[in-house]
């Protein structure tokens, strides 16, 4: 492996926290100390116009003082409570996210970064100082990302270093070469943060709505191992990775595991094929969306079952591990990779209503990669206590949904999925597609301390999954006992 340094440390300097967010972050931020939009002050009344007032009504009655707060009260209710309950799963910098003012010295791994959010993220990271592990599938891609990145601080600014490693997800003998470089570079100083962002899937429902999808040439149903390739990719491999890593994480470091909403849509029982007998997803195209939202659900079980098993013994420098939903994103899932938006990162600007989610405008609500990197950065240093069991992008609190995630409805969150004819969900808050109106929502600028489906049978099921990754794997799951 080989590290892509950026300026010579000679010439490096430290970049506060708020000079990034004012410099790197948002370009575009108003000048005030504030943080507001400056306006015109209110104009005061003249004398006469006051006494105009005065004479023009008189004081309400002590009754009808009371008769209109109780009715504000009444009507303000409502209003505080969902207040409430907001500013209680709000994380912000100072409040459940413990940001430092500077990340030199501080190691990351993120898979998936050669493009998209992860791409976005490494950036963020690398500016602020770390050192940047940037993973994709492809060797010439993933280091001219990497190369990318370290021109992105300008002169003298980026403090980090930026290497770039490649590897299959889905090829478990690559993941396993990959641990074993990654172990031999990280065996002294050990890993702050493993993020494990990467992600693949088939471009079925897109189809299904209508819509043209721009799917990779030669993306194959099967992987190497004859798993799902999805599955293999999304679950299975960063299982791999994770496992063989933890005793390189350094102490307190962070794992992070994403997810979607999807994953409130996948089927618990469709997560158990053996590589014999995968579902062949390439005999009903338009159903094989699911796939991804199966591999999804998977995410939340493993993350769960990664927690307990990094934290069992209750050591106080155990790793932590985030589950993060991003929300619906502007990433490049659905491009192919030689594509002129892909090489140009510029998924943030598609104006092509026949890719993929983007039929008929429901792209527009999606967050840019560059807002969804920024939120992944911030993801990782949540650190809120107890820890959420999810952290999201959206205001999407446990007191309103509780009810969404028992085992008991999960066969009516798998078959009740309603979608319109341009793509966009029926009851978008009900059926748990909140991000698809996360531009509306108080949420596209905050991190909430949220939740994730309930996996089958709860603890039950979540270790059944656990114990068949790891056969699937040819891992001994006695020794990844939780």
């Amino acid at each position: 492996m080989r590290f892509f340094h950026g300026v010579g440390k000679d010439n490096k300097r430290k970049i506060s926290f708020q000079e990034f967010e004012r410099c790197y972050r948002d370009p575009n931020l108003p000048s005030s100390p504030s943080g507001g939009k400056s306006g015109p002050a209110p104009e005061a009344e003249s004398p006469d116009a006051q006494q105009a007032l005065k004479n023009g009504r008189s004081e309400p009655s002590r009754g009808r003082r009371s008769g209109l707060a109780l009715l504000a009260a009444l009507l303000a209710a409502p209003f505080v409570t969902v207040l409430a309950v907001y500013e209680k799963n709000k994380l912000k910098v100072g409040n459940g996210v413990d940001f430092p003012g500077s990340l030199q010295g501080f190691s990351v791994m993120i898979t998936g970064s050669s493009s998209g959010m992860g791409f976005e993220a490494a950036r963020y990271f690398y500016i602020l100082g770390a050192d940047v592990v940037m993973h994709g599938p492809s060797e010439n891609r993933t280091r001219h990302a990497a190369e990318r990145v370290l021109r992105a601080a300008g002169s003298g600014d980026g403090q980090g270093s930026a290497l770039p490693v490649f590897a299959d997800l889905s090829d478990f003998d690559a993941v396993r070469r990959l641990a074993d470089d990654m172990r031999s570079s990280f065996a002294v100083r050990g890993l702050n943060a493993l993020v494990l962002n990467a992600a693949a899937m088939y471009s079925g429902e897109a189809g299904k709505r209508g819509a043209r999808t721009a799917q990779r040439p030669g993306l194959s149903y099967e992987a190497k191992s004859g798993h799902d390739f999805v599955m293999a990719a999304n679950h299975l491999g960063h299982f791999l990775l994770a496992t063989e890593l933890a005793n390189t994480l350094a102490p307190k470091a962070t794992v992070v595991v994403l997810t979607g909403s999807g994953a409130w849509h996948g089927d618990f029982e469709r997560l158990f094929q053996g590589a014999t007998a995968r579902i062949k997803w390439e005999e009903d195209f338009e159903e094989a969306y699911k796939a991804y939202y199966d591999s999804k659900l998977a995410n939340v079980c493993f993350s769960r079952g990664l927690r307990r098993w990094l934290q069992k013994g209750s050591k106080p420098d155990a790793p932590r591990v985030v589950l993060f939903d991003p929300g619906r994103v502007h990433t490049a899932a659905a491009l192919q990779r030689n594509s002129t938006e892909y090489t140009a990162h510029s998924y943030a600007m598609w104006h092509d209503h026949n890719v993929g989610v983007m039929k008929n405008g429901l792209g527009w609500r999606s967050v840019s990669p560059q807002d969804a990197g920024w939120h992944l950065v911030m993801a990782t240093f949540a650190s809120v206590s107890p820890e959420p069991d999810l952290v999201s992008t959206y205001f999407f609190p446990r007191e309103l949904f509780w009810w969404y995630a028992d085992a008991a409805m999960s066969k009516w969150r798998t078959e009740h999925v309603p979608i319109a004819a341009d793509g966009t969900p029926y009851w978008a808050y009900v059926n748990l597609q909140a991000n698809a109106y996360q531009t509306f929502s108080w949420g596209t600028s905050h991190l909430f301390s949220s939740f994730g489906p309930n996996c089958g049978h709860g603890v039950t099921s979540e270790r059944e999954h656990w114990r068949w990754s790891a056969k699937q794997l040819g891992m001994n799951p006695d020794t990844l006992f939780w």
